[in-house]
């Protein structure tokens, strides 16, 4: 990939479904929608051919968030956002752009298939299976758990590298390569001094 002309990228995704894994007790067993394969409200399409030449790089790459305990927003522990921040290479002096989160689990799997939405629609979706480090990240599971058994959506965002795009009628057709980088759960409801952080995708 170009680094000169290398593009960072967001699609949003969500967290499905979050399971003890039966032979691990420090595990959290989850599954995510990463993305679908139609237009994003951020004005771009990875569309499924494209989305399953690249969708290895997924594996392996960390599930991060930032978690504000309960002592920070009264009461009320809260996700925050991406967290983007600006920080200096060591050896070359050069700013680049980085992110203030921590990895709280990784993916070790990915596939497409279908999903049925809230309306019955049925379209294709990228999933993502992965492992939460529950016994380092208790309190981020915890409040995970706690939101899916009050039936909330736990938006995700999805990072990613590419170069290679074409524009048609002001949206941007990604191509290959892609790299995925990093996924950041975001706040999942408004929680005191923290707001709920909308997805790009309806599914």
């Amino acid at each position: 990939m170009d680094k000169k002309n290398q593009k960072t990228g967001k699609f949003y995704m969500r967290l499905n479904s979050l399971s003890q894994d039966e032979n691990d007790p420090t595990l959290l067993n989850a599954l995510f929608i990463i993305h679908d394969f139609e237009l994003s409200y951020n004005g771009q399409v990875i569309t499924e051919e494209i989305c399953r030449e690249n969708m290895n790089s997924l594996v392996n790459k960390p599930i991060v968030c930032k978690y504000i305990p309960k002592s920070e927003n009264d009461g009320l522990d809260a996700l925050t956002d991406h967290e983007l921040c600006v920080d200096t290479d060591r050896n070359t002096g050069e700013k680049f752009i980085t992110t203030d989160t921590v990895p709280i689990g990784n993916f070790t799997d990915v596939y497409i298939d279908d999903f049925e939405d809230e309306s019955g629609e049925t379209k294709r979706v990228l999933y993502g299976k992965a492992v939460l480090w529950f016994d380092k990240n208790r309190n981020v599971c915890l409040l995970l758990e706690e939101w899916l058994d009050r039936g909330i959506v736990i938006p995700a965002s999805v990072e990613y590298l590419y170069s290679n795009y074409n524009v048609s009628d002001g949206i941007e057709y990604i191509q290959s390569p892609i790299i995925y980088v990093a996924h950041a759960l975001l706040n999942a409801e408004d929680r005191n001094d923290y707001e709920k952080v909308y997805p790009a995708y309806d599914s």
